[in-house]
């Protein structure tokens, strides 16, 4: 087909974690196939079917790049169809996707580029261990910026960042803060954005989310 291929492709209830660097103590590069000619890249990694797992705790993620353009037209992780993933790790060029499946996010540094997607009904993305707002964008009711940091296993915070997250077709994004946010150090001092309050669902059991409106 025109569409690149999946680097890694995980199914029927098998289980990938990508963890630590490789003997040489390189960190394990992932990239999705490029496609032919007005095709999409192949994602760098797919984790799908019921009792599919995946834990990624480093690495570098790359879609797939077509020929004719510089950015990442590939996913760098898709979790479809009941599968599950945890993430504490790892550098992500190209979307994130959950399409009714799962994604625990504990960590991670995402590409400027790179939206994170809930996509359809069981599709929950969580935010957890660290120190996360969550801001509806004023333009476009499906899209939320999730500003804050992770928090290291030494209790040091990482790197501030704002990433961009979609609620499609019924998808959660949320978060679900375990640690301690009373001295947060906030965004950088250049960041003139508002703060918005998030609507906290009495179902969600805890996580704050967002409805997608309907």
């Amino acid at each position: 087909g025109q569409n690149g291929g999946a680097a890694i492709h995980a199914t029927n209830g098998a289980t990938v974690s990508l963890q630590n660097a490789n003997s040489e103590g390189t960190a394990i590069t992932v990239r999705g196939g490029a496609p032919s000619s007005g095709g999409v890249g192949g994602p760098a990694l797919i984790c799908e079917g019921e009792g599919t797992s995946g834990y990624i705790a480093s690495g570098e993620f790359y879609g797939g790049i077509a020929a004719s353009t510089s950015n990442y037209t590939g996913l760098s992780l898709l979790v479809r169809n009941m599968a599950e993933m945890t993430i504490t790790g790892g550098n992500f060029y190209g979307d994130i996707e959950a399409f009714g499946s799962k994604i625990q996010l504990n960590g991670g540094l995402f590409d400027d580029d790179t939206t994170v997607l809930a996509n359809g009904t069981g599709s929950i993305i969580t935010f957890g261990n660290g120190c996360f707002d969550l801001e509806r964008a004023e333009d476009d009711e499906t899209k939320i910026y999730v500003k804050g940091y992770f928090v290291g296993t030494d209790g040091v915070a990482g790197t501030y960042q704002t990433i961009t997250a979609r609620q499609l077709d019924g998808g959660i994004v949320g978060k679900s803060d375990s640690k301690d946010c009373s001295n947060s150090p906030g965004p950088p001092s250049s960041s003139t954005e508002p703060t918005l309050t998030p609507i906290i669902d009495p179902e969600s059991n805890g996580i704050i989310v967002f409805d997608d409106g309907g």
